[in-house]
């Protein structure tokens, strides 16, 4: 009898080893990294990262991007309207005859905030869009689809860094230099005002380059590295200067990026 009695609690003993181990291995389970896909064209060590530290660097690529987008918004749509009112205030300063002139100078400030409330920076809106998604796909128990919700967030970083790019491309140094080219013709030749040409016009290049170079292309960087599978990267400072390609003649300019 005492024989069994050992047998019988070496048996519970094993049973209660057993038990534990089964707990200790869902424990394990229950915080295993979530693996998913990497998107189309992306390296497939990107497979290999942790969702959460893919959503993580996504989520701060767009935090990041609107920041930025914002400081750029109102920092340049500030420049136009301060040109515009500066300029309007100094109409009843100048010969009657060149009032009109004034004027048509003045309200070529304002292209500036309009070009920008025409063809904004898309990244503030996807990050809302994200943001709201992932608000909507989280639970008590935790977040729904982990897959889904880093297809979401890697769709939106892309949508937001072809904006960059199309912001910046050559198509934009183009047009910025024909429009200034056109504004400086009426005040050469419609209003006989050479000196303003070369003066107004050389701003207006001046101010549109500048404005393209500064503004936000962190996502199209962000997205490069990612797709690497280089997530580990710090992002760039708020505010950085270099110098660059001119872009749409050969030298190199001074760039800035907020």
């Amino acid at each position: 009898m005492a024989h069994q009695g050992a047998k019988g609690g070496a048996r519970r003993r094993c049973i209660a080893l057993g038990a534990a181990l089964g707990v200790s291995a869902l424990g394990g389970d229950a915080h295993a990294q979530t693996r998913c896909p990497a998107p189309t064209g992306a390296s497939a060590a990107l497979a290999d990262v942790d969702a959460e530290a893919r959503l993580a660097f996504l989520r701060g690529v767009m935090t990041d991007q609107a920041a930025r987008a914002k400081t750029w918004t109102w920092v340049w749509s500030g420049i136009g309207f301060g040109l515009a009112a500066g300029q309007y205030a100094l109409i009843p300063l100048v010969p009657k005859d060149k009032r009109f002139e004034e004027a048509f100078e003045a309200t070529a400030g304002l292209y500036i905030p309009a070009g920008i409330a025409v063809l904004p920076l898309r990244v503030r809106d996807d990050r809302e869009t994200l943001e709201q998604f992932l608000a909507d796909t989280e639970t008590p128990a935790g977040p729904m689809a982990s897959c889904l919700r880093i297809e979401r967030a890697e769709e939106l970083v892309a949508l937001s860094a072809d904006d960059e790019a199309m912001h910046t491309n050559v198509l934009q140094h183009v047009i910025t230099i024909v429009l200034s080219a056109g504004y400086a013709a009426i005040l050469g030749f419609g209003f006989k005002d050479k000196v303003g040409m070369a003066w107004n016009g050389g701003s207006a290049v001046v101010l549109g380059e500048t404005q393209l170079l500064t503004s936000p292309t962190g996502a199209v960087s962000a997205l490069e590295r990612y797709r690497r599978g280089d997530l580990g990267v710090a992002a760039p400072a708020r505010v950085s200067f270099g110098l660059e390609p001119l872009g749409v003649a050969p030298g190199l300019a001074i760039g800035a990026r907020f």
